[in-house]
């Protein structure tokens, strides 16, 4: 009896050790099956996420967890499609700024930058400035003599901003250098550059203009206004004030014109005192609680008289600039001084 307890003992352990151990292996196998999908996935997601995105995830374990490795391999598709796109947009993005920063230096290059810019000459002081409010604008200046004692002047304004105010800008800019060479009526020329503007003007683009020509041995300025902003006069002693020209002309390149619209006017600029001309993004800068400087405000700024028109430039951009503070500029600034030594 002993020895037959003996053995059935022995051989039930052997048998519960066996099923434990089969039940070991069993676990060990259903895990290996259930936690090597998840491994797979998990190395898979680590690998899209540090950007191979051409790694897919080949699980077939007809369960959630095969589905989710389908997702994952969409996904990485998806993201591989969008960084594609996102590098060809990147690199014609750079493509573009690269042409515009060509462009802002061509318009750059275009207006009058040597100051001052009649060295050999003592009865005038001449400086000005353009700030496009983005890589190129719609303002333009410019100033030449026509002979010993004319000088041509004019400042314009673009409707709008950017690269087709730019190049509207070029052209108008051009004729009026043009016409200035074979008119002496500014009102002619005005009218003779909008006639030639409205040409295949589809876009109904326009530009306010003021030119003139300055007389520098008597002073007398002889000009006509396309629906620009008026002119301050500094006079040598007293207050700046706007210079209110009669209502004439309006902005060039709408509409042909078969009538004359323009007109010539005059004003005699004395000895010492200045003319400046801006565009209405010096008026019309905004500050970032959206109010603008303004006529009176610009006044303001030219409280503190300055005698040359370099600093005078330089101290109306300033205060333009502390006015507006960390705001957006909202259009382009233009400047131009002329004074009569």
């Amino acid at each position: 009896g002993a020895r037959y307890t003996s053995v059935f003992l022995y051989w039930f352990m052997v048998v519960v050790i066996a099923c434990a151990m089969g039940i070991v292996l069993t676990c060990v196998l259903v895990a290996r099956r259930v936690t090597r999908p998840i491994a797979t996935l998990a190395d898979g997601a680590r690998r899209i996420g540090g950007g191979d995105f051409s790694h897919r995830l080949d699980i077939r374990t007809g369960d959630e967890i095969e589905e989710l490795a389908t997702a994952f391999n969409g996904m990485a598709a998806s993201l591989r499609e969008y960084m594609d796109n996102l590098a060809r947009t990147v690199a014609a993005k750079e493509r573009i700024e690269q042409e515009l920063a060509v462009a802002a230096q061509i318009q750059i290059s275009m207006l009058p930058r040597e100051f001052p810019p009649f060295p050999g000459r003592t009865d005038i002081d001449l400086h000005a400035t353009m700030k496009p409010a983005r890589e190129v604008g719609g303002d333009f200046y410019d100033y030449f003599f026509i002979d010993s004692r004319t000088l041509w002047f004019c400042i314009g304004d673009v409707c709008g901003k950017g690269v087709p105010a730019a190049l509207f800008m070029a052209i108008t800019k051009t004729l009026l250098a043009s016409g200035a060479t074979q008119l002496k009526s500014p009102a002619a020329i005005l009218q003779a550059v909008n006639n030639l503007l409205a040409r295949n003007n589809e876009n109904c683009m326009f530009a306010t203009v003021f030119c003139g020509f300055l007389d520098t041995e008597t002073g007398v300025i002889r000009y006509a206004n396309g629906a620009h902003n008026h002119p301050v006069i500094l006079p040598a002693s007293g207050e700046a004030q706007y210079h209110v020209p009669a209502v004439s002309g309006i902005p060039l390149g709408p509409m042909d014109l078969t009538e004359p619209t323009y007109a010539d006017e005059t004003l005699e600029l004395p000895h010492g005192a200045t003319l400046l001309l801006y565009t209405d993004g010096v008026t019309e800068a905004f500050d970032p609680d959206g109010v603008a400087l303004g006529e009176e405000r610009f006044l303001t700024i030219l409280q503190k008289r300055v005698e040359a028109a370099h600093p005078l430039v330089d101290q109306v951009a300033a205060g333009v600039q502390v006015f507006v503070r960390e705001a957006e500029p909202s259009d382009d600034i233009t400047i131009l001084a002329i004074r009569r030594t």
